[in-house]
């Protein structure tokens, strides 16, 4: 997580962050389980994505549901219907 943490930091430093794929990286490593990732900071990186993508809410869900905090994942999933233009796939 330390040089997650120092990638993301030049990121923000150097405009990079604003790219999708660069941001959506950020988050898929941070949202993995300890002692890998950290949900908490996977959460934070995810607040300043603009316009996540559905990959990027498939992945914070992912995120918090694998770290436990299961009213989390339902608050996401609920935000993400309520205030995002992303919606969920229905499978047949």
């Amino acid at each position: 997580m330390t040089d997650l943490k120092r990638i993301h930091s030049h990121f923000i430093k150097s405009g990079l962050i604003k790219n999708k794929i660069a941001s959506s990286h950020v988050l898929a490593f941070s949202a993995k389980s300890p002692p890998n990732g950290d949900i908490n900071y996977a959460n934070l990186v995810f607040t300043h994505i603009e316009n996540p993508t559905l990959c990027n809410w498939n992945t914070i869900i992912r995120g918090f549901l694998e770290s436990s905090t299961l009213k989390y994942v339902i608050h996401i999933f609920i935000e993400m219907l309520n205030n995002s233009q992303v919606q969920p796939h229905m499978l047949n």
